[in-house]
């Protein structure tokens, strides 16, 4: 496809959906064609949405002001691409393809993580917006050529994959800063604690490691780090110097987070999907007078 075919696009709209933004359709037309999933999703954005009404345009982030289908497609893009939120914050920020996507112009604001993650909790608590949510995802999913490998019939599936992904990268980058700051400030309490299999756990390829664990839904792995910062968090515990650091707090709560004790209190054992930050919403939603 070339630039002109794509900014004459530009002005296929429909009364509820925006036009492709021309600053976008012109910062991709020299790099990409209409073959490109994301250009593909971004031209037939009318049918994909078609028969949603004035939900698909709502604003489920009421602090901020980013359409649900816009939400929707960010979310079902992390899910095809196995991105973090983080990365998916930044993908939509620097790739002008996953803007044309979703319609956005380049000087739009950038859909934070949290949001994503907002988002995503959404899902679990409202079934409105889950519906919407789910009608965009399997009308995308016929535009890749395999479903890239997605249970589309477990409505459950997309999502939580997601959060999964996004709780192992968190607490595998705690648990590396965390080693890399005693490292360096107590070297020799490090020697005499760590194990001899954590020098090949714990490396810069680490978090390649944890996406290729979960694609194997190996959750046993994820039980073993959680041990891991058990131990060393029960050792830090010992030492008022090295329990004041910031990043064995970040630790702490990473495991509060992700993380339970068995019933004897020995080992650690992995939180069901419905954790962390969701949990704490839910609990201060309750609390609220």
């Amino acid at each position: 496809m070339n630039g002109r075919i794509l900014i004459s696009m530009s002005n296929n709209s429909s009364p509820l959906l925006p036009s492709i933004p021309y600053d976008t359709a012109h910062a991709v037309a020299s790099s990409f064609d209409e073959r490109n999933f994301y250009i593909r999703i971004g031209t037939s954005l009318e049918t994909i949405c078609q028969g949603l009404g004035p939900a698909a345009l709502e604003h489920p982030l009421r602090q901020a002001a980013i359409p649900a289908y816009v939400l929707a497609l960010a979310t079902v893009f992390q899910y095809l691409e196995k991105l973090t939120d983080e990365e998916m914050a930044r993908s939509v920020r620097n790739r002008p393809e996953i803007r044309y996507g979703l319609r956005l112009a380049m000087r739009h604001p950038v859909i934070p993580a949290s949001g994503l993650c907002r988002y995503r909790r959404l899902l679990f608590e409202n079934p409105v917006t889950y519906d919407t949510f789910y009608k965009i995802a399997v009308r995308v999913a016929e535009f890749t050529e395999t479903g890239n490998g997605v249970n589309w019939k477990n409505k459950r599936t997309l999502p939580e994959r997601i959060c999964l992904n996004d709780r192992a990268d968190r607490i595998m980058t705690t648990m590396l800063e965390a080693l890399g700051s005693l490292a360096a400030a107590h070297p020799n309490w490090m020697r005499e604690i760590t194990p001899s299999y954590w020098y090949e756990r714990y490396n810069r390829s680490s978090n390649k490691f944890v996406k290729l664990t979960l694609e194997k839904d190996d959750m046993e792995f994820f039980r073993e780090i959680g041990n891991d910062i058990k131990y060393l968090l029960d050792l830090a515990g010992d030492d008022k110097k090295i329990a004041g650091f910031p990043e064995i707090r970040s630790l702490k709560l990473v495991f509060a987070e992700n993380f339970d004790l068995s019933s004897n209190g020995t080992r650690a054992q992995w939180k069901p999907i419905s954790c962390n930050s969701c949990l704490r919403t839910m609990m201060q939603v309750k609390e609220a007078p």
